[in-house]
Order: structure tokens, then C-alpha cells, then sequence
């Protein structure tokens, strides 16, 4: 999405570049930021990041939670105690410690392929910022 030359006013909520400064077009949110100012730029970068580092997170806390419980659930399975006898069983419960992180570890792959999207995705195509 290119921004026109004159557009230089940006809501921080949904994103949307615009030219007057009063309302958001969009979310109706009434306090557009100016985005000549570097300092701006800077902090709608920031935002992004810190909008990837929470689904990062939120999605690690879901790739645990997915591998305990599913190994947790094994457990209860009639013969699951002898299968494991006579696979793959390690000392101290090492290897559901294992199988607990690679289901976990693979819900993780599975779902930060669904990478938000940036909320900015104009920052790119404005001309240099200004100092000040």
C-alpha cells in the first residue's frame, strides 16, 4: 500500500493512513499521530514488535500447556504404562519429559507460521523522517 505524498497523519489502534487529523476513517479513534516525526516512526515500530513478542509468548504458553496435557492424557490409557516399558522407557519419567516438549515444540512450529500481520505496513514506502 503506497501513502500519498500529503498523507502524514496515522491512528495507532487499526493503522490507517490519513489525510486530515481529526477522527480515525476507520475505528473512529480520535487521536491521530503524525508520522513525519522519527520519534513517531520509531514508536509505531515498536509497537509492532511488541504486538509479535505477546503472540510469540501466548503462543509458546499454548505449545506447553498442549504437550503437558497430551502426555498427561496418555497416562490414562489402558496399556499405555507397558508400551512405554517396552519402548522408550528412560529413568525419572525422562522420556514423557521429552515427549511432553516435542508435541509442544510442534504445536510452536504449527502455529507461529501464522505470523501477524504488521498494523503498519506503510512505514516502508514514507519518504525520510523528519528530526525534531
Amino acid at each position: 500500500m503506497a501513502a500519498p505524498e500529503a498523507t502524514w497523519f496515522a491512528c495507532s489502534q487499526c493503522g490507517l493512513l490519513q489525510v486530515e487529523a481529526a477522527a480515525c476513517a476507520r475505528c473512529r479513534f480520535d487521536q491521530l499521530i503524525d508520522v513525519r516525526r522519527s520519534s513517531v516512526r520509531d514508536l509505531l515500530v515498536e509497537t509492532d514488535q511488541r504486538r509479535l513478542d505477546r503472540a510469540s509468548g501466548r503462543n509458546r504458553m499454548i505449545g506447553v500447556v498442549t504437550g503437558m496435557v497430551t502426555i498427561g492424557a496418555c497416562w490414562f490409557i489402558p496399556g499405555f504404562w507397558k508400551l512405554r516399558a517396552h519402548t522408550i522407557a528412560l529413568p525419572f519419567l525422562a522420556d514423557q519429559i521429552l515427549l511432553m516438549a516435542a508435541v509442544g515444540l510442534g504445536v510452536l512450529n504449527l502455529l507461529d507460521r501464522r505470523v501477524p500481520r504488521t498494523r503498519f505496513p506503510w512505514l516502508e514506502t514514507l519518504p525520510p523522517a523528519e528530526r525534531y
